[in-house]
């Protein structure tokens, strides 16, 4: 296994967690339940996992390897990915404020899903790690 697949597996553990967030999101901004305690926890193990195991494998090995490889620092895809790492960490950070998700949702941050938002499966609502107390079909 490369480093890069590594990287992309973390990729797919981090999109769920987040999209398990913005389903929370949504319920929120519909006065849905949402078991806040626990998307507490999981907006910590993003932040823990994501930004300090995940983000410092990209940004001090992987990113330098492709600019020491000739791709630019201050445009393209280095530069854009280090853009979704700060903006990442601006999210968590407002979502770590106390009453930060119901705020979110309160503000319509998460009131029109997105495309590329999927919904989670079954298997992932029965986990602990699930934000809602309702199964994601109703």
């Amino acid at each position: 296994m490369t480093i890069t697949d590594g990287l992309r597996s973390e990729h797919t553990v981090l999109k769920l967690a987040v999209e398990v967030l913005e389903r929370a999101g949504h319920l929120l901004a519909r006065h849905e339940p949402v078991d806040l305690p626990a998307c507490a926890e999981l907006v910590d193990v993003v932040w823990q996992y994501g930004d300090r195991e995940h983000h410092s494998k990209e940004e001090g090995v992987l990113f330098p390897a492709l600019i020491g490889a000739g791709l630019p620092s201050q445009s393209g895809p280095v530069a854009v990915m280090l853009f979704e790492h700060l903006r990442g960490r601006e999210l968590l950070a407002q979502l770590q404020r106390p009453r930060g998700l119901e705020q979110a949702a309160a503000r319509d941050a998460y009131a029109t899903p997105r495309s590329s938002t999927r919904s989670c499966s079954p298997r992932t609502w029965s986990r602990r790690t699930a934000c809602s107390s309702r199964s994601p079909t109703g």
